[in-house]
């Protein structure tokens, strides 16, 4: 996974996504990998991937701030606000990524 990190932070963002692809398959129970996964893949411009994988990686680790960032950043930056208000003072997944992103 530092592999991805470090690929991410230095910019090359499909070195990033094929590592951290790799890192999910050892770990597919880590929200770690599929939360930077989902960074790496809004930076190219699929957001329906970017946020397919913000939601599973908020479903593997409901806690986790990185993935709850990362999953409310998407949703702002997609003018969801209503819905990342919601989700984030009920902790639960917003509606449009059930029914959309499946």
């Amino acid at each position: 996974m530092e592999r991805g990190q470090r690929l991410l932070s230095a910019g090359d963002i499909k070195g990033a996504i094929g590592a951290l692809k790799n890192v999910e398959g050892l770990a597919p129970d880590d929200a770690r990998p599929v939360c930077l996964r989902s960074v790496a893949l809004d930076k190219t411009g699929d957001i329906y991937n970017a946020m397919a994988k913000a939601r599973r990686a908020v479903r593997l680790d409901p806690k986790s701030a990185m993935a709850l960032t990362n999953l409310g950043r998407l949703l702002s930056d997609k003018q969801y606000l209503d819905e990342v208000s919601d989700s984030l003072q009920s902790g639960s997944i917003p509606e449009t990524l059930d029914r959309g992103l499946n």
